[in-house]
């Protein structure tokens, strides 16, 4: 799945791949539509409300919040919450308290202020605010992985490396 964002409308604009035969690789993209908010920049993909269908989450800055699209199984999304979160950049998703449950890891925050907001999932594709980390620096840049092998996800940005458990 390709995913492409617009920041001068407000929908998030999905491109899905389907190959039609795959020995000729013939390609066809179709668009489909979730209205996440002016200026989405970032999306992260996962099934945040445990159906078996990945779903889409989105941050706008100029919003300060993340949307969730929810995947209708039909090609489709729905908005579903937006939660907000100051100054959001980027998100990422994981499983960050080991509950089976996928959560989301937000960079956000002010210049003066930056900080990493974990948001915990509930399971039924709602999320809440339930642990800010602050940065030395505005984060740039943010991937999530068990970097030092303990079977918890850490967060590792270009200015810090932030270890959840």
């Amino acid at each position: 799945m390709l995913v492409r964002y617009t920041s001068s409308v407000l929908k998030l604009v999905l491109l899905l791949l389907m190959a039609s035969a795959f020995s000729q690789a013939q390609l066809t993209f179709t668009n489909k539509f979730c209205p996440t908010g002016d200026g989405s920049q970032w999306v992260t993909t996962g099934d945040f409300n445990r159906d078996g269908r990945l779903d889409i989450a989105t941050v706008s800055a100029s919003m300060n919040s993340v949307a969730v699209c929810i995947n209708t199984g039909s090609g489709n999304f729905t908005l579903g919450p937006i939660i907000t979160v100051p100054g959001a950049s980027q998100v990422r998703a994981a499983d960050m308290n080991k509950d089976g449950i996928l959560d989301l890891v937000v960079s956000g925050g002010t210049s003066s202020a930056p900080a990493l907001y974990v948001l915990l999932g509930s399971g039924s594709g709602t999320f809440s605010v339930a642990h800010t980390v602050r940065t030395l620096r505005p984060v740039t840049a943010l991937q999530l992985g068990d970097l030092d092998r303990n079977g918890t996800v850490d967060a590792v940005t270009t200015e810090c490396l932030i270890s959840m458990g």
